[in-house]
C-alpha cells in the first residue's frame, strides 16, 4: 500500500530536480540604427540587390582559411535580422536614393557576404559584388567592389560589426561614383 503513494512523489520529485532545458534565444543581427548622414543627391530612385542561392537565408556565415577554405559555416545561435541581399538593399538605400527624382536605379550584384577567420584569433568580412548603374534602357556604367574590413573580435559579434562598417563604405563609394554619372540620371 505504501508502494502506491511513494511512486508518484518519487517520480514528482526527480521530474522537479530535472526541470525545464535552458535555451539560449538566437541571436538576430542587423547593421545597427541608420546613421544621421546626409543624403546625397544621386538621382537614383532605386536599389536592387540579386544574391546566389547561397545567400538567401538568414544564416551568419563563416570561412576557417587557416583550416578548410572551400567550406562554408554557419553560426548555431546568431542570424542576421534578413537575408543579406535585403540588409544590403536597406543600407544602400539610405545613402543612395532620391525618391521620386532621379530615374536611374543601381543594381547590386552580390557575389560574396561572409566573415572570414585568416587564423583562430583574426577574422575579417568580405562583402564582394559589382554594380551596375541602369537607365530607362540601357547600363550607363557599371563596376567591381570588393571590401573586407578586419572584426574587432573573432566571432559572430565581430563579423557584425565588420559587415556593418563594409556596408557603410560600399554605400559611400557608390555614392560618389553614381555622382560621376548624376547628370544622366535625372528626369528630363
Amino acid at each position: 500500500m505504501r508502494m502506491r503513494w511513494l511512486i508518484p512523489i518519487v517520480a514528482l520529485l526527480l521530474s522537479a530536480c530535472m526541470g525545464s532545458p535552458v535555451h539560449q534565444a538566437e541571436a538576430r543581427f542587423d547593421f545597427g540604427p541608420p546613421a544621421a548622414a546626409s543624403i546625397a543627391e544621386t538621382g537614383v530612385a532605386g536599389v536592387d540587390v540579386a544574391t546566389p542561392t547561397w545567400l538567401g537565408g538568414s544564416a551568419m556565415q563563416y570561412r576557417l582559411l587557416y583550416a578548410d577554405a572551400a567550406r562554408r559555416l554557419d553560426y548555431a545561435e546568431s542570424r542576421w535580422a534578413a537575408p543579406p541581399g535585403e540588409l544590403l538593399k536597406h543600407a544602400l538605400e539610405q545613402t543612395l536614393t532620391t525618391a521620386g527624382v532621379g530615374r536611374c536605379r543601381l543594381l547590386v550584384d552580390l557575389a560574396e557576404f561572409v566573415q572570414v577567420f585568416d587564423s583562430p584569433e583574426s577574422s575579417r568580412f568580405v562583402l564582394e559584388g559589382h554594380a551596375s548603374l541602369l537607365g530607362t534602357q540601357d547600363v550607363l556604367a557599371s563596376r567591381s567592389f570588393k571590401l573586407a574590413p578586419a572584426a574587432p573580435t573573432a566571432d559572430a559579434r565581430g563579423g557584425v560589426a565588420a559587415a556593418s562598417t563594409a556596408g557603410k563604405a560600399l554605400g559611400d563609394e557608390l555614392a560618389a561614383w553614381v555622382a560621376a554619372h548624376a547628370s544622366r540620371c535625372w528626369a528630363g
